[in-house]
């Protein structure tokens, strides 16, 4: 549009902050898994087997056995680990 004017308004309320403890979504943010990432190259916090996962939260299906302590493999940048529960090995 050559020429034209643009405006612009904001006519939806904002939304306050939950209060602390309080489960919901902040603003436009998407809620984050409830399983525990954990990122390359930190010690795992128990024995067992991670799952990787990409940086939209994709399972890659890499999954390796890591003794509690030891370090989790690295990969690229944003990628994290998450514990499988026992059930699913």
């Amino acid at each position: 549009m050559v020429g034209g004017s643009y405006s612009f308004s904001a006519t939806a309320p904002l939304r306050p902050f939950p209060s602390s403890g309080s489960p919901g979504v902040l603003r436009n943010e998407l809620p984050m898994s409830s399983a525990a990432e954990h990122n390359p190259g930190d010690p795992a916090p128990a024995t067992g087997y991670y799952e990787e996962y990409d940086v939209p939260g994709n399972p890659t299906g890499r999954v390796v056995h890591v003794n509690e302590g030891e370090t989790l493999p690295g990969r690229l940048r944003g990628f994290t680990w998450r514990l499988l529960p026992a059930a699913a090995c």
